[in-house]
């Protein structure tokens, strides 16, 4: 078959498809919504290309909790921010409301066949083989090695400040813990030290470095078409057709695959084989080595399996934290009073650890680093956006009525089989009927005071969605919480934050992920500069 043969084909199933999806669609139009710019992107460069919050905030006062929007070539979607329908779809359903094909896609780039992408069945299965390793006792067993790469990091920041007297270091304090997140998942995960924080030239370190910031920041238009075909092409054609593209991004995604794939099949070579029994080791190396050599097909994970959860870990364990944990640093320096506050509480702490060192079970035991943590999470939701379809004709239940375009008053609204829905996490986690009056302001005492149970319990932890819920909720949220404590703790004693004049162009950026950057200095990747000294010591 010729090549313009072959584009011919592909070009007129994309339309038919288009065309058969827009005259069967059940229609969604007397749901209220904002106006599509275009036909090509409908209201996607209002998700893709403001800030994280600023769109949610304008629909959630215009139309509610649930719109209508459109996505690229003219089809409908559901912007979903009602508690009840975020309940329904998360919980009460189970793997009814599947991923979208493009998010499927991108899972894949990121991740292959790991959990992420999986579908129902084959996530079934891995999240039981994988589940024993991200439980608690596993995870706390793991809070030394945080506070290690803590204090390597909080080491190499002494030394600018101190080649920086009289005035706060200026430090991009994301770009710092990007290197830090991936030196520690990679030492915890995979028993494997890629000496980054020590200057080490390591490839796959590096193919970590700014990885959404170049693959899905700021997209052009023809990006956000594209990357929306996938609805009109099998799975596997969408994910070969984006490993093939040219441009930055997509190379940036087959560096990223190729180091990852490297060093996960040196690490195979010398943990798959291995008797641990008996060891009572139950990390995550420990059981991918018994379950790529197990007969039983419902235990056993083959070995691109492997490679693959490698490479899902290595992307949730490092990107995510690296956002929470500068935003975190922000409202520090933001906020003084709260700053004081919680060094204070390290400080008391910090005298009854002095001979033993820190553990988990102190950080657990602090209750304003965990109500920071928590605020911070709501806030600053490090995945902003879920996607999801249903398998079957479904019926969303609404915790706040709304009123149609023809003037009813609905409860209720009905969504046919693969409507895209868009789950939005900031239009949640900001819901003042949710979290109060305050809840567009940033108060970690909203979870040190009663509160009064408003709607169901949406959330995985501090019925927050950050974490998403349900089947597919986050399987590292221990993981990052007790990284990000560490982290915190060990920071907040040795250094004091402050705002630099950059931070008035500081962006809140959508790329898959929530990313910091600086307006005018997109292309530069993740940037949040924070003025940073050395912190008062308690006197013994």
């Amino acid at each position: 078959m010729t090549v313009p043969l072959a584009l011919l084909i592909l070009v007129s199933t994309i339309v038919l498809r288009v065309l058969y999806k827009l005259w069967s669609r059940i229609s969604v139009a007397d749901i209220p919504g904002p106006k599509p710019e275009s036909f090509w992107i409908g209201n996607l460069q209002q998700i893709r290309r403001q800030e994280v919050g600023t769109m949610d905030a304008q629909w959630g006062e215009a139309y509610g909790k649930i719109a209508r929007v459109k996505v690229a070539l003219g089809m409908d979607a559901l912007w979903v921010s009602d508690p009840q329908a975020l309940h329904y779809i998360l919980h009460k359903s189970g793997y009814t409301f599947e991923k979208t094909p493009e998010r499927t896609v991108l899972s894949k780039l990121l991740g292959d066949d790991g959990l992420d992408g999986a579908d129902a069945e084959t996530h079934k299965r891995q999240r039981k083989l994988m589940d024993p390793a991200f439980g608690a006792p596993v995870i706390k067993a793991l809070f030394p090695t945080f506070v290690q790469y803590a204090e390597i990091l909080s080491t190499k920041w002494s030394k600018l400040v101190e080649s920086s007297p009289g005035a706060p270091c200026v430090i991009n304090v994301a770009s710092h813990l990007n290197v830090a997140t991936v030196d520690a998942v990679c030492e915890t995960s995979f028993d494997y030290h890629t000496g980054c924080l020590e200057n080490a030239d390591n490839e796959l370190a590096k193919s970590y470095m700014n990885l959404m910031a170049v693959v899905a920041c700021r997209p052009s238009d023809a990006r956000l078409v594209l990357d929306n075909l996938a609805e009109f092409l099998t799975e596997p054609v969408a994910t070969w057709l984006c490993r093939v593209l040219p441009g930055e991004a997509f190379a940036k995604l087959r560096r990223n695959r190729q180091a990852a794939h490297k060093v996960a099949e040196e690490l195979i070579e010398t943990k798959v084989g291995k008797d641990i029994s008996g060891t009572g080791k139950r990390d995550v190396m420990s059981i991918f080595a018994q379950s790529s050599t197990s007969p039983d097909p419902s235990t056993h994970m083959s070995r691109y399996e492997v490679i693959s959860q490698m490479r899902s870990i290595m992307f949730a364990g490092s990107e995510t934290t690296t956002s929470t944990m500068s935003f975190a640093l922000l409202e520090l320096a933001r906020h003084p009073k709260y700053q004081d506050r919680l060094r204070a509480e390290i400080r008391v702490v910090e005298k009854s650890i002095r001979a033993r060192g820190l553990t988990a079970a102190d950080a657990d035991a602090m209750p304003f680093l965990q109500a920071f943590i928590k605020e911070v999470v709501r806030v600053h939701p490090a995945v902003p956006y879920m996607y999801r379809r249903p398998v079957r004709d479904e019926v969303l239940p609404l915790s706040t009525p709304i009123t149609t375009r023809s003037g009813k008053v609905i409860s209720e609204v009905p969504v046919r089989k693969t409507l895209r829905l868009i789950l939005s996490v900031p239009g949640y986690n900001m819901d003042k009927d949710v979290w109060g009056e305050d809840a567009h302001e940033f108060n970690p005492e909203r979870f040190l005071r009663p509160t009064e149970k408003n709607g169901p319990n949406v959330g995985l932890w501090a019925n927050t969605l950050t974490f998403s819920a349900g089947v597919r909720g986050c399987i590292g949220w221990k993981f990052a919480l007790y990284e990000m404590q560490a982290f915190l703790f060990v920071l907040v004693s040795r250094f004091q934050f402050s705002l630099t004049k950059d931070i008035s162009r500081l962006r809140r950026e959508y790329a898959g992920s929530l990313v910091p950057t600086l307006e005018g200095e997109v292309e530069k990747g993740a940037q949040l500069p924070l003025g940073v000294s050395l912190a008062e010591q308690h006197q013994d």
